[in-house]
This record gives structure tokens, sequence and C-alpha cells, in this order.
């Protein structure tokens, strides 16, 4: 539809011509260091990222490490209701990118929230890091599917924010499969983590410095086990 185009270039051109005004609402009184750290989410929607992410935060202190996340800079684009979110990612993929730009920088830490769907920009995230000399972590959330899906779907009941069942299925595949590429190609130069969350009970199971996280997950889902959700 036009209107929906004419809001998504509008989402654009806002972020294009305040991109300063927002990576100061996301960098606030952060400090450059002498050794900064990276630290890259991946997973599914749903699988705890942001709460995972969020826990970080308050271990290293908010004043010690930037938090980077395109579901936060979506409530600052005019037009944006939630449900309407699949009309701004082009323009919060931008807001990422100039707050990413900033952070490397200027030496600060930070946490990128994403799936990590995309090898080929996960890749390229990754790489920009190492070329700074700094310390890299993957994060790679995990939850059981239908658990998951089910809290996705009450998020979008609480927040508006919608996340089509295909859209779903494609992240949760990808965001696994390119963890692991993306370690086998970085070996060692990059550390790997995974946290298990059971959102019913909110216990944590955690791993650090893996190889592969199929060692770590009891099953290999498939696109026709996750279409039954």
């Amino acid at each position: 539809m036009e209107s929906d185009n004419n809001i998504s270039r509008e989402a654009i051109f806002y972020v294009k011509n305040n991109y300063k005004k927002i990576t100061g609402i996301f960098i606030k009184d952060l400090l450059s260091e002498k050794n900064p750290i990276s630290i890259f989410m991946a997973g599914s929607p749903g699988a705890g990222k942001t709460e995972i992410s969020k826990r970080l935060i308050e271990v290293f202190g908010s004043n010690k490490i930037a938090r980077i996340d395109p579901d936060d800079i979506r409530p600052f684009l005019p037009d944006y209701t939630g449900k309407n979110s699949h009309l701004f990612q082009a323009a919060s993929s931008i807001g990422v990118e100039k707050i990413h730009d900033f952070v490397l920088k200027n030496s600060i830490s930070f946490i990128l929230d994403g799936t990590f769907s995309n090898y080929e920009k996960s890749k390229e995230n990754v790489s920009r890091s190492l070329n700074k000399g700094r310390p890299v972590f993957v994060l790679y959330a995990f939850q059981k599917p239908s658990v998951a899906w089910e809290f996705t779907q009450k998020r979008e009941i609480i927040e508006g924010r919608n996340i089509p069942k295909e859209a779903f299925i494609k992240q949760f595949i990808l965001a696994r499969e390119n963890v692991n590429k993306i370690k086998e190609e970085f070996k060692d130069r990059i550390g790997l983590w995974i946290i298990k969350r059971d959102l019913h009970t909110n216990q944590y199971e955690s791993n650090f410095d893996i190889q592969n996280v199929d060692d770590f997950i009891c099953k290999e889902y498939n696109e026709n086990d996750l279409k039954t959700l």
C-alpha cells in the first residue's frame, strides 16, 4: 500500500536526519574505555534475549556498557504503533547502524540485541569489532520453540509488536545456523555462549566458551516441526 510505503520512507528520512539525537538517547553518559568489549545477542523472537541482555547491563553497570536494540528505536519514530512494526525494519536497522558506528569509533562497550538471522550482516558486525582489537562474544539465547512462540504471541497482545509465524520460523532456524557458522569461521577469535531459559519457571542454564550450540540443544528443529506450532 502506498500509505505504508510513505510511512516507511518517512521513518527512514527521520532516522537519517535525527541519528545524533537517537544515538544520544542510547549512549547517554557512557564513556570510552581502554579495553571495550562487544557482545552480540542471537536467537529467535521470544527466546528471552531482551531480558538476558538487560540482566547483563545490571551486571556490568548501566554506565559501563551500551545496549543497542532495534525494538527500542522504533517507538521514537513517527507513526509507529507496534502493530505496524514491519514498516520500520529498515529505519530501525539504520538507527542500529548509526549507534553501532558510534560505539566502535568511541571505544564504548556494547550489547547488540538481535536475532543473528542475517549471516552476512552478522559476519560484518563481528569482523568490525575484531578489526578494532576488541574481545567479541556471541550469546545465543535458546528457548523451546513452542514456548518462544507462545511468548511472542502474548507480547503482541501487550505491546502490539507483531511477528508473523513465517518470520518466527525463519529467524528461529537461521539464528542457530548462523551462530554455528560464525563460530566455525572465526574459531577462537570469538567466544560463544549459550543461555537456555525456561520462561515458565524463569530458570537459566548457561554454558560458556562452547564450539557449537547444537551440542547443548536436545533437538534440532526443522521447518516442518515449527509449522505445527
